[in-house]
């Protein structure tokens, strides 16, 4: 039952977003350069793939039901709560997303977004440097080139602009 609720919250909050906000928030100019595709273009892309999503824990929810009887619900145990390190860890990383939209406009989107990457990893427990580096510098810099060359969306440089 949860996903059934789960599938309909997605799907209403992102048709709104897919047919209210999208719309009415993002502006898109009268004549766009040759192969430059609409500002809203990917916001729709991703909007129709969380509905889908929800469509799909729906089918998912209402699968579960016809096939096996309601679980008898258990009260949460202590043990269930999360300890003092999940929740520090969750203060760090609200504090790591402050920090990244505060560094976009500083220091730009890739060095903002692989230092945000670099200590989001560690800080859930990456610790295969061979493997993190890397990631951590060529996804941040493959992702500016596609939005910036490819798709010819604007992205924040920051000091290097």
């Amino acid at each position: 039952m949860k996903s059934v609720i789960l599938g309909s919250i997605l799907l209403l909050v992102f048709g709104v977003v897919l047919f209210v906000a999208i719309p009415n928030g993002i502006w898109i100019p009268s004549r766009l350069p040759d192969g430059a595709i609409s500002p809203a273009a990917w916001p729709r892309v991703v909007t129709i793939g969380l509905m889908f999503l929800g469509a799909v824990l729906i089918v998912q929810g209402l699968k579960q039901r016809k096939v096996s009887p309601a679980p008898t619900p258990v009260p949460p145990a202590a043990d269930d709560l999360p300890g003092p390190v999940a929740r520090l860890k969750i203060v760090a990383a609200v504090a790591l997303l402050a920090l990244y939209a505060w560094g976009l406009h500083v220091i730009g989107i890739v060095l903002s977004s692989a230092l945000a990457f670099f200590l989001f990893a560690l800080l859930y427990g990456e610790r295969r440097l061979t493997i993190l580096l890397p990631v951590a510098v060529l996804l941040p810099v493959g992702l500016y080139y596609f939005f910036t060359q490819v798709a010819h969306i604007p992205m924040p440089t920051g000091i290097f602009g």
